[in-house]
């Protein structure tokens, strides 16, 4: 009886260490398959997020620039205006001094 119970047990032993087995493949199987998983979504994600990224950035260099050129038009355009209106008083402080002389 023993002897019986005692290779009984044995199999038994035999027959749990293989699910064991069989259970921590399973785990390491699932756990690789969740990193991968993890991976290709992240992937994704950063992949959209820079397009976003990009995209914005292109808007505000788009803007920037338009503003850039806005602001250099005004500058010339008062330049312009300051450059006249100091050849006029030039001219007038010219014939101030001439007609003074």
């Amino acid at each position: 009886k023993t002897v019986n119970l005692e290779g009984a047990a044995e199999k038994q032993f035999n027959e749990i260490e293989k699910i064991q087995k069989t259970y921590k493949e399973k785990i390491q199987s699932a756990t690789k398959d969740l990193k991968l998983s993890s991976e290709m979504k992240k992937n994704e994600i950063t992949k959209r997020e820079e397009a976003t990224y990009k995209n914005h950035e292109a808007e505000a260099n788009t803007f920037i620039e338009a503003s850039r050129k806005e602001l250099e038009n005004e500058v010339n355009t008062k330049r312009e205006s300051v450059l006249n209106e100091a050849e006029e008083l030039a001219s007038r402080l010219v014939d101030r001094v001439v007609k003074g002389l």
